[in-house]
């Protein structure tokens, strides 16, 4: 099987690995005959699936793919798989932080630091410790 991987070589090498009787290509360039798509929908169009005349199968990594048009992937008969839950871990983490960086109003003091000066946020910082808080959503995030 050919594998075209656009979205990076991190995921190329993953794939190299774990996989070894597969040819993984980087480039639209080096593998115009690839089975498998793997990268970002938003950066896929049809002009760049034309290119690719043997595919049966690509494989966005991410979970929207409102970028796509599903009627040409159905014509041309090339399976669509998104990324679905994916992220959710790294989403999760980045949606702490930024809880954190509110609380503690971290873009007031860096602001102030960066002015070397020193001056209490007037507003009192709640302790998370022990708190509850609840993250509405659809998906694997907030489920």
């Amino acid at each position: 099987m050919r594998i075209l991987i656009t979205s990076g070589f991190k995921e190329a090498k993953f794939v190299r690995e774990n996989f070894p009787n597969h040819y993984v290509y980087t480039s639209y360039d080096e593998c115009e005959d690839a089975d498998v798509l793997i990268g970002f929908s938003s950066q896929v169009t049809n002009q760049l699936l034309d290119k690719l005349p043997s595919l049966k199968w690509f494989q966005t990594l991410s979970s929207g793919y409102n970028t796509m048009d599903l009627e040409y992937l159905k014509r041309r008969g090339i399976q669509f798989s998104n990324g679905r839950g994916l992220h959710g871990i790294a989403i999760s983490e980045d949606i702490i932080t930024k809880m954190l960086v509110l609380n503690r109003h971290t873009n007031y003091y860096m602001e102030n630091q960066k002015k070397s000066t020193w001056k209490p946020h007037h507003e009192m910082e709640i302790e998370l410790s022990g708190a509850t808080a609840g993250i509405l959503g659809a998906g694997v995030i907030a489920t």
